[in-house]
C-alpha cells in the first residue's frame, strides 16, 4: 500500500532510530544485501525467524525489480531499495514510503511464501507517481496488483499505457475507453461474469511463457505443449483453482529425447487458491538444456488457470 508521511515525522523517526544504540531495548540488527543488474536491496532485521521469508524476498527482488524498473520507469526507478520490519496498526501487512518497504514481521513469519506481496510493494517503489496525482487509489493499487501477477511481461499493453499517464499526471477514466474501446463500467461488468480469467484467452508469448485459462479437468493426463529449456533461466509454475471445491492437480515435465519424466509435482488447491512452484529450479538440480513436454492431470469436474514460465529472462 502506497503511504506518504509528513517529512517531519520521517525525520524525527530517523533521528530517534539513529540516536538509540543497538542493544538498548532491542537485539542487534542484521543486514541482508543482494544485487540484481544495476539495483540493490538491503534488508534490515533483528529476528532470525524472519530469515525464511527474507530468502523468498531476495529471490523475488532479483527476479522482478529490474524487469519492472525497465518496463515501467526506465531512468526513474530508484537504484536502491530497503526493507524494514515494523508493526503498524493502520497497515497490518505492508506499506511503502519512497524506496523503503515496511513489512509487519508477524505477517512475514506466518506467510513466508507470499512473494507476491513484496512484488506489489516493489511496484510502488517503481511507479514514480506524482504526490498529487488525480488517479484514484483503486487504479494505483490495481496496477500494483497487475504488476504482481505479470511483472515480467515484455509488452503489458493497456496497463503500461495507463501507468505512464499517471506518471505524467494525465489520468482520467476516459483512458480505458480510449485504449480498450470500453468504459470502466463495461469492463467491470465483463470481469464479474468471469472473475478468474483476467487474460480472457490462452496464449503463448515469444518470451517462452505459456498460460491456459479455464482448463476443465477430465481426470486423465493431457499434453499441453513442448518447450526448449535453458538452464539458469527464470522459471516457475503457477496454478489457480477456479472451482468451489478442493482438488489435487499434477504436473509432469518429460524429456522428449529419453521419454522419461524429470519432474512430477502435485499441488492441493483449496477453492480459488493460487500456488506457485519452481519445477526446474537450481535448488532441485535443474535438468540439462533440451526439449521437454508439459503434461497436466486435472481432477474431473475441476477448473483451473495455470502458466509455465520456462526461461524468458535470466536472473
Amino acid at each position: 500500500m502506497k503511504h506518504l508521511q509528513h517529512w517531519k515525522v520521517i525525520l524525527a523517526s530517523s533521528l530517534l532510530a539513529t540516536s538509540l544504540p543497538w542493544g538498548f531495548g532491542q537485539a542487534a540488527a542484521a543486514e541482508k544485501v543482494v544485487t540484481s543488474h544495476d539495483y540493490k536491496l538491503t534488508i534490515t532485521y533483528d529476528d532470525k525467524t524472519l530469515e525464511p521469508a527474507i530468502a523468498k524476498y531476495t529471490l523475488a527482488f532479483k527476479r522482478s525489480y529490474w524487469l519492472m524498473a525497465k518496463a515501467y520507469s526506465p531512468q526513474i526507478a530508484p537504484n536502491e531499495v530497503f526493507i524494514r520490519f515494523v508493526k503498524n496498526s493502520k497497515y497490518p501487512i505492508a506499506y511503502t514510503v519512497g524506496n523503503t518497504i515496511y513489512i509487519n514481521p508477524d505477517w512475514a513469519k506466518k506467510n513466508q511464501h507470499d512473494e507476491g506481496m513484496l512484488v506489489h510493494e516493489l511496484f510502488h517503489v517503481v511507479d514514480a507517481y506524482p504526490n498529487q496525482t488525480t488517479a484514484p487509489s483503486w487504479v494505483k493499487e490495481g496496477l500494483a496488483d497487475y504488476a504482481r501477477s505479470r511483472y515480467h511481461i515484455k509488452k503489458p499493453g493497456t496497463m503500461l499505457k495507463i501507468h505512464q499517464k499517471i506518471q505524467q499526471n494525465q489520468y482520467s477514466e476516459q483512458l480505458f475507453k480510449e485504449y480498450t474501446g470500453k468504459t470502466v463500467d463495461q469492463l467491470w461488468a465483463e470481469y464479474k461474469k468471469n472473475p478468474g480469467s483476467v487474460e480472457a484467452l490462452n496464449w503463448v508469448f515469444k518470451n517462452n511463457k505459456a498460460r491456459y485459462n479455464g482448463e476443465q479437468g477430465a481426470g486423465k493426463w493431457v499434453t499441453y505443449f513442448d518447450f526448449n529449456y535453458v538452464p539458469g533461466s527464470q522459471n516457475y509454475l503457477r496454478v489457480r483453482n477456479m472451482s468451489k471445491t478442493q482438488g489435487t492437480v499434477t504436473f509432469q515435465v518429460f524429456n522428449k529425447k529419453t521419454g522419461k519424466a524429470v519432474r512430477t509435482y502435485s499441488v492441493v488447491l483449496k477453492a480459488n487458491e493460487v500456488k506457485r512452484y519452481d519445477p526446474l529450479s537450481k535448488a532441485l538440480k535443474e535438468p540439462p538444456k533440451g526439449n521437454y513436454t508439459l503434461r497436466v492431470k486435472i481432477p474431473k469436474g475441476m477448473k483451473i488457470d495455470f502458466e509455465l514460465n520456462y526461461g524468458n529472462q535470466t536472473y
